[in-house]
């Protein structure tokens, strides 16, 4: 089971697609808020930080898996 935030999982999200490959079956809990927080933890302030929802639950499908959300 991974827990991991919206903002690393836009960066790191796409090596999920490897698990088909290898039959491997993770469970894993993306935390939405909609925002980069590690980053503006050192920039406070700027708006860039923040993005629209990008349907995470729907990308489990185009990796080989199921989601709820």
């Amino acid at each position: 089971m991974t827990l991991v935030g919206d903002g690393a999982f836009q960066m790191t999200g796409r090596e999920l697609g490897n698990c088909r490959k290898y039959g491997w079956a993770p469970i894993v809990i993306v935390f939405n808020n909609r925002s980069r927080e590690m980053l503006r933890a050192f920039q406070p302030g700027p708006s860039c930080h923040d993005f629209d929802d990008w349907h995470h639950a729907a990308i489990a499908e185009h990796l080989g898996g199921a989601a709820c959300g």
